[in-house]
């Protein structure tokens, strides 16, 4: 149910609330309705009836304002901790001579995984950046997310002395890194109403072989998640095994 609210478009979740508060004041009306029939003393019957339909009004308003609450606090949270996925990386050890490892990658575009694609790295790390727009709060609020473009594969070294002295390796991830859209972004994206600015990302880390890294873009830039195989569960196993804790166990059959 939350990932749905949190899916779901602005407009649509308001105008959901909205129905959601129409039935719920055509119920209370017509619990007060049904009061008031069975109220016998006609003397007391206005008094009563008042009394039923400032109640209903104020538990109405009570419930929007609830929900109104609970949505906006959940689409904040999702707003400015959210995080898609954007590619899949896992490293090898080298196939070729003259290279530190190899390194499998799988963009991933609108959650879809794209075609893989092997390089051969020199260096001690993987770096893998490209451009961000960052739009302003009000922006993510309704419903905008970064706005991003992967363009670079590089080794890395971890210190300046061995990227000056060694060869490095570097891969284009786009058929055109000097593009001009994202040349004017970097120039005019801070002044731009619905943006914060515009300026390069890199994330980078070393190539433990058998692990995978999960590369995400967020509201700030791209991170790495590293996925160990070894250790990694679904979501649903923590609960399964929490309910096969809990729940009673069959009894072994008796013996005859």
């Amino acid at each position: 149910m939350k990932e749905t609210i949190l899916s779901m478009n602005s407009l649509l979740v308001y105008g959901a609330l909205f129905v959601a508060a129409l039935l719920i004041a055509y119920f209370f009306l017509t619990l007060t309705s049904g009061l008031e029939k069975n109220v016998v003393s006609k003397s007391s019957k206005k008094k009563t009836s008042s009394k039923l339909g400032c109640l209903s009004v104020l538990i109405l308003l009570l419930f929007a304002f609830s929900l109104v609450s609970f949505t906006a606090y959940l689409r904040a949270f999702h707003a400015f901790n959210a995080k898609e996925l954007v590619a899949i990386v896992e490293c090898a050890p080298p196939a070729a001579e003259n290279t530190d490892f190899r390194l499998k990658l799988t963009p991933v575009l609108h959650e879809v995984p794209q075609e893989e694609q092997t390089f051969d790295m020199v260096g001690n790390q993987w770096a893998i950046g490209g451009d961000i727009l960052k739009w302003s709060a009000s922006m993510n609020f309704l419903g905008l997310h970064t706005y991003y473009r992967l363009t670079r594969l590089e080794g890395r070294y971890e210190t300046a002395a061995e990227t000056l002295e060694k060869r490095v390796s570097a891969y284009s991830l786009v058929e055109e890194e000097k593009n001009a859209i994202w040349r004017m972004l970097y120039e005019v994206g801070d002044l731009l109403p619905v943006a914060t600015s515009a300026y390069g990302n890199t994330v980078y880390s070393y190539p433990t072989f058998g692990d995978r890294y999960m590369v995400y873009v967020t509201t700030s830039g791209f991170m790495a998640e590293r996925i160990r195989p070894s250790t990694q569960k679904k979501a649903g196993d923590w609960l399964e095994e929490v309910l096969d804790y809990v729940r009673p166990q069959p009894k072994a059959p008796t013996p005859r």
